[in-house]
């Protein structure tokens, strides 16, 4: 029993990573921990906060460090092997993110702060749910230009924001977080899902254990996005 299942499994793919057991992993790590996280602070801890300014820059920046070497390293293997067709719109979510991120940490509190990490939510979000588009696209000569596209426009908006800070609606008030940022945040989950959910169908397709990946990291970002509007400041 054992070596017919052994066979009947792909190569390169364990029993818990592949089919049903690897899609509850992905669960479990993008949606059950997030929010069982959530709940227990607002259950055991209602009225804290933490609020440390070093932890704070500390913990973006290694947010950050991270987005810009895994888009680095994505867009290296996608030279090396075009057919990967997800890592340039992963790649560009994640230049996104970092530019608007780095931005966001050096602002203090108030609406270039917040409108700064809603709007890397958002770009990013938009990003990852290009996955959906057809292998064909992602070959394209726009797509090899994506990468350098986005880091001019999300730089440029961000010093915009900066420089402007008028542009970007309210995003705290005198009750926490205003409507503006929790749908703009919300708005940003819902697509991060939306590539989640092809990359599940690709993970179940049996195309590749990054499928599993940035499945789970999408998941991960979706749920922080949708859970955005029950937070406070």
């Amino acid at each position: 029993m054992m070596m017919n299942a052994e066979k009947n499994t792909p190569p390169g793919k364990s029993h818990f990573l592949y089919g049903i057991n690897g899609i509850t992993g992905m669960l479990i790590l993008g949606v059950v921990i997030p929010i069982a996280a959530i709940v227990l602070l607002h259950l055991l801890l209602p009225a804290w906060k933490l609020v440390h300014a070093p932890l704070h820059a500390f913990m973006e920046s290694l947010g950050i460090l991270a987005a810009f070497s895994l888009a680095l390293l994505l867009l290296f293997i996608r030279k090396e092997n075009r057919d990967l067709t997800p890592h340039v719109w992963i790649a560009s979510g994640l230049l996104a993110m970092g530019i608007l991120d780095s931005l966001h940490a050096a602002q203090t509190l108030g609406a270039p702060f917040v409108g700064l990490r809603s709007a890397s939510n958002l770009f990013a979000g938009i990003l990852f749910s290009l996955v959906w588009l057809p292998p064909r696209a992602s070959r394209s000569r726009a797509a090899d230009l994506l990468p350098f596209v986005t880091v001019g426009v999300v730089a440029c908006f961000g010093l915009f924001v900066i420089a402007s800070p008028g542009v970007l609606p309210e995003m705290i008030d005198g009750e926490g977080y205003t409507l503006a940022a929790k749908f703009i945040n919300a708005a940003g989950g819902v697509f991060f899902l939306v590539a989640a959910a092809r990359f599940v169908t690709r993970y179940r397709a049996g195309v590749g254990f990054d499928d599993f990946l940035f499945a789970s990291l999408c998941l991960l970002f979706g749920m922080a996005g949708v859970l955005f509007p029950f937070s406070f400041t």
